[in-house]
């Protein structure tokens, strides 16, 4: 997309958000304005070089005029991800979640959060809540494969080590395998 357009687009919005009456409309107006912002100055950056945190004054503002904004909750926590901010983005990420359960992308970054404290029980759980309102993600397929195949590694490790299994475990550890 031009970003060229997209500034002049949301330079034209604002134009017209000013004429709009003080109230809730404008108030969502200008939330939605702010994300839009946001999301500009991190896609012109890219994820590798920091654009989501770039974003996060945008975002910020975001839910300073719409508290609700599921979408600005969940690029804030895209920010987090990305800078490693582990336990903030599982909170955003929730709370994004807690506005809008239909949202699919915070359930698939979530699920990376897990993957990345190894808590794998965490991945299954958000991935196949995912699958139950999102049938087609293969994101969470792939989430629930990388968390099984490292929860039968870890078994398979201690099995190994001469640690025996409980019988639950060595269940547990056939069905991973």
């Amino acid at each position: 997309r031009d970003a060229g357009k997209a500034r002049k687009a949301l330079y034209m919005a604002s134009v017209v958000e000013k004429k709009v009456e003080p109230g809730f409309v404008k108030s969502c107006v200008r939330s939605f304005l702010a994300r839009s912002h946001g999301v500009l100055e991190a896609k012109s950056l890219g994820p590798q070089a920091g654009g989501w945190e770039q974003g996060l004054p945008h975002f910020r503002e975001s839910l300073m005029h719409l508290p609700t904004n599921a979408n600005a909750l969940y690029q804030m926590g895209m920010a987090s991800l990305d800078s490693d901010r582990l336990a903030e983005a599982q909170d955003l990420f929730s709370r994004s979640l807690l506005l809008d359960p239909d949202f699919q992308a915070p359930y698939v970054n979530l699920a990376v959060v897990f993957l990345r404290r190894n808590d794998f029980e965490r991945v299954l759980e958000v991935s196949e809540a995912c699958l139950a309102r999102h049938t087609a993600s293969p994101m969470c397929h792939y989430h629930i494969g990388v968390a099984c195949c490292q929860m039968a590694l870890v078994l398979e490790a201690r099995e190994g080590g001469g640690v025996r299994l409980l019988a639950t475990e060595a269940r547990e550890f056939e069905e991973h395998r």
